[in-house]
């Protein structure tokens, strides 16, 4: 298999680590978003794998149509029960739609995007299992924006074992605890905890414990694809970087730009005061001629007229 990561925290390598011996498995992906972008089962796809996709959002789920040929693709919910009709909340250009209004009311990043509601269909993951005559499944990864318990209440575990289910963990701390409860309850144990999700393991696998390793220690041999979000953090932190050096720039521009031009008007000033000064001192010196001129024209007149007196 290609170590490609696609997912947010490198989930989709960790699994792959666990199923690295694995050819032609099967996945579920409740809440499965983008079909490559933070993707946990891209990778598993583009390596022969197939699965169900599970997307109540209109945005994401066509593109599974396209994406995904050779997956099932479902446009519904997951939940305790069917129901034909439930309110699916749709966040646009965001991956956080949800079942759940109180996510959308509390979450204060959604105030400035567009949000609309629809009615979907609401099955239990037992009904799609059942449906579409799945046996085997290696793992199930649930993201449901806050109604992960209410999937897991849904699975028949008689029915439906998953190898491994993996669940992002952003629930409350009573959820989370309620989770782990049912999930051992149905012979699972946790197996990993790495950043926001859990990794648990069915006791019928329990040889896999060791396969569960950190992302850390993996990420040497792996390839991150474009649009994975450390790109996409680092590109941000590097337009942040790009921003700052750049306003930089433009002060120490305009500090220069400004002493220059204080020292061009200093020195116009200094010139334009020497000009002054020189002009008053050919003022003054005119008028010191013009004064010794006059004089010298009196005294040389009143000489004549004395020589002409002693003449006469």
């Amino acid at each position: 298999m290609t170590n490609i990561s696609y997912a947010k925290e490198f989930e989709d390598i960790i699994l792959w680590n666990v199923f690295k011996d694995i050819q032609h498995g099967f996945y579920i992906d409740i809440g499965a978003s983008h079909p490559e972008i933070n993707s946990v089962t891209k990778n598993f796809y583009d390596n022969d794998w197939t699965g169900i996709n599970i997307e109540p959002s209109y945005q994401f789920f066509y593109k599974y149509l396209d994406a995904r040929p050779n997956d099932i693709n479902l446009n519904i919910a997951i939940g305790n029960k069917k129901s034909d009709k439930i309110e699916f909340y749709e966040i646009l250009d965001t991956e956080f739609s949800t079942l759940d209004k109180t996510v959308v009311d509390n979450y204060k990043y959604f105030q400035n995007k567009n949000t609309f509601n629809h009615k979907v269909i609401s099955k239990t993951l037992t009904e799609v299992c059942i449906e579409n005559n799945i046996k085997n499944i290696n793992f199930l990864k649930i993201n449901s924006n806050g109604n992960d318990i209410v999937v897991i209440e849904g699975i028949d575990f008689n029915i439906v074992k998953p190898w491994v289910i993996a669940i992002n963990s952003q629930n409350n701390q009573e959820t989370k605890q309620d989770i782990d409860n049912l999930l051992v309850k149905n012979n699972y144990k946790l197996a990993l905890k790495s950043g926001n999700n859990d990794f648990y393991l069915s006791n019928d696998y329990e040889g896999l414990t060791e396969n569960f390793i950190d992302p850390i220690y993996l990420i040497k041999n792996i390839k991150i694809t474009k649009n994975h979000q450390l790109v996409a953090s680092l590109q941000q932190e590097l337009n942040t970087l790009e921003n700052k050096i750049n306003d930089r720039i433009f002060i120490t521009e305009q500090f220069f730009s400004l002493s220059y031009k204080n020292i061009l008007n200093s020195l116009v000033n200094i010139l334009d005061s020497i000009k002054c000064f020189v002009i008053k001192i050919g003022l003054f010196c005119k008028r010191v001629l013009r004064f010794f001129y006059r004089r010298l024209i009196k005294n040389i007149f009143f000489k004549k007229k004395d020589s002409c007196a002693n003449n006469n």
